[in-house]
């Protein structure tokens, strides 16, 4: 997921606007369907962070 917010520092891709954007819609959306489709232990990591991250529950 963190890679779809470095399409902006390569060249190639930052020159067409239309050819990044959907670049990084890519990257995002892969990286979030894999990490919900994760096994159930590393859903629960990423459960427990976002519970300590977020100052609401």
């Amino acid at each position: 997921m963190a890679s779809a917010f470095l399409v902006p520092l390569i060249p190639r891709i930052a020159a067409n606007e239309r050819t990044a954007s959907t670049v990084m819609w890519t990257l995002l959306v892969t990286g979030v369907t894999w990490t919900v489709s994760a096994s159930a232990e590393a859903t629960g990591r990423v459960s427990e962070v976002l519970v300590k991250a977020l100052p609401f529950k």
